[in-house]
């Protein structure tokens, strides 16, 4: 992953699980560690989507809060952004 400010940090990430149209788990394995489950759930005519990331300790979770809600924030939107476009 390259910042803003152009340093570069390491990332590595394996897929634990992925459900076609309903769940999909990632394992951060590098520091910081830390498991994000993404559930789908049809509601309506639209998904909802539910978001959880696990870290190592609560200290960590509240160490990475800033850093992660923007990120994923980020993430989200391009997600959204690449389903209204119909490229999912």
């Amino acid at each position: 992953m390259h910042g803003p400010n152009e340093a570069s940090y390491p990332n590595e990430s394996v897929f634990r699980e992925i459900v076609p149209e309903s769940r999909i788990v990632i394992e951060h394995v590098v520091a910081p560690w830390f498991l994000l489950t993404v559930t789908l759930t049809p509601r309506g005519e639209g998904t909802d989507l539910a978001w959880d990331q696990e870290f190592e300790s609560p200290e960590m979770a509240a160490r990475l809060r800033p850093l992660c809600q923007n990120a994923n924030d980020q993430n989200l939107d391009r997600l959204q952004a690449e389903i209204a476009a119909g490229r999912t």
